[in-house]
């Protein structure tokens, strides 16, 4: 970016805008700044995990030293003392794991509730009187996002619920558990005055999950449109070199699913070990974070070849940069995939869900283990992906337009946040799923 960027005046209205974890922090980046970038409101973020790595997180920095945003842990914001914010934070670091895990949960919530709650977020609105509460699929009715929200209530502050990832499912039922209990209700989603969701899509799942239609908002989303996604781009610092693969001829990233979204794992690893034995093909293995700290068998195995590297701090983004093409089952990162132009393949023998990018032909699809082979084997060979333009143009007007015009996906973030929640209209009829799993 160059060269620094003034502050915004303190004249300005500000907005609250809470995140929590990475995830969180992808989606609220872009509105926070372009909350700057438009200098009609000044962002304070508050992130509510205290052991997350504020300094750590390109996003964050970005919005501290280029937007002029406050970025702090919430418990640290203007807490009761410092001496109650080091205890709670302490209590908070304790939960993560040992022998003093369960003391320190009843000490932490205690804490919280007895100095950060409605009293607390009160005091706090009264002197910054924010234009807005900005939260991502929080729960609005506990912890210290409840506080905020009820006290805004109060004051008449608004509570606004902005996506936290992206929903890309054509089917019913995408989870383990909602194959064995039904859908999983939402509603507490009410409690907000509106809830804003990306693509029709998604803003017609949340009915079945509970959420009231009149809460519904579709603005298209902020991490993946044009704006943002170049200047993600420009910003994410980190770029992937490899350590392994010397005189192969082709680059493929696989990234791993949550395996609980109907995800085959068997499958999955026996996908892995074929590639694995291809010494042609230079590929990273993705798993989720999760995974990668457990260290199983099978990521132990594959990362003994020659030719597999498994990667875990690297970010999505730098690991589409160096691929020519990404093997994506079940994740909306395949928008990445396409954004860059580089290749998708979806192995869909892996999972049972459908896709948006399946059903717009988005993507080289490949349904066992020879396909895929043979996909990689043709690309390396110099062949064309069996899509182009018009199924990518699709796929964006779907998850990232919400079905609208209008590319200007960030200022309609804006314009909601600071008003428009009032008169921005709910989407009409839902539209109807293509089918059940």
């Amino acid at each position: 970016m160059g060269q620094e960027i003034a502050r915004p005046s303190a004249d300005l209205p500000c907005v609250f805008l809470f995140v929590g974890h990475f995830n969180d922090i992808d989606h609220l980046s872009p509105v926070a700044y372009k909350l700057w970038e438009t200098g009609r409101a000044r962002p304070i973020v508050l992130v509510t995990d205290p052991g997350y790595d504020i300094d750590g997180d390109y996003r964050l920095q970005f919005l501290k030293d280029h937007c002029g945003a406050r970025v702090r842990h919430a418990l640290w914001f203007e807490p009761p003392n410092v001496l109650i914010a080091w205890l709670t934070s302490l209590a908070a670091m304790l939960l993560r794991g040992g022998p003093v895990r369960g003391p320190a949960l009843i000490a932490f919530r205690a804490m919280r509730k007895l100095f950060y709650g409605r009293r607390w977020a009160g005091k706090l609105l009264v002197k910054y009187r924010p234009a807005a509460l900005v939260f991502e699929w929080a729960h609005p009715a506990s912890g210290m996002p409840g506080a905020f929200v009820f006290a805004g209530k109060a004051r008449g502050i608004p509570s606004l619920s902005l996506p936290h990832g992206m929903f890309i499912f054509t089917n019913d039922r995408v989870t383990r558990e909602e194959q064995r209990r039904g859908p999983v209700s939402r509603d507490y989603v009410n409690l907000f005055d509106r809830a804003v969701y990306q693509s029709r899509l998604h803003a017609d799942r949340s009915l079945q999950d509970g959420v009231r239609p009149e809460k519904i908002a579709v603005l298209g989303s902020a991490r993946y449109c044009d704006e943002w996604q170049r200047l993600n781009l420009e910003i994410q610092p980190v770029a992937f070199t490899p350590e392994k693969g010397q005189g192969c001829t082709h680059r493929a990233v696989f990234m791993l699913p949550q395996w609980n979204y109907n995800a085959d794992k068997d499958a999955a690893v026996r996908a892995l070990r074929r590639l694995g034995a291809e010494s042609w093909l230079h590929l990273a293995v993705k798993p989720h974070t999760r995974e990668l700290a457990a260290k199983p068998q099978y990521l132990q195995d594959l990362d003994a070849l020659p030719n597999v590297e498994i990667v875990g701090d690297v970010p999505s983004t730098a690991l589409v940069q160096w691929a020519d093409s990404v093997i994506v089952s079940g994740s909306s990162i395949a928008l990445e995939v396409l954004l860059q132009g580089k290749v998708h393949i979806n192995p869909v023998f892996i999972d049972e869900n459908s896709t948006v990018f399946e059903e717009e032909g988005a993507e080289w699809t490949v349904r066992n283990d020879d396909e895929l082979v043979d996909a990689l084997r043709r690309l390396a060979n110099g062949e064309k992906q069996p899509y182009g333009e018009a199924q990518v143009a699709s796929v964006v007007r779907r998850l990232v337009l919400g079905d609208s015009d209008n590319r200007d996906v960030l200022n309609r973030y804006v314009e909601f946040v600071l008003g428009g929640w009032r008169t921005e209209p709910a989407p009409d009829e839902p539209v109807a799923r293509s089918r059940q799993v």
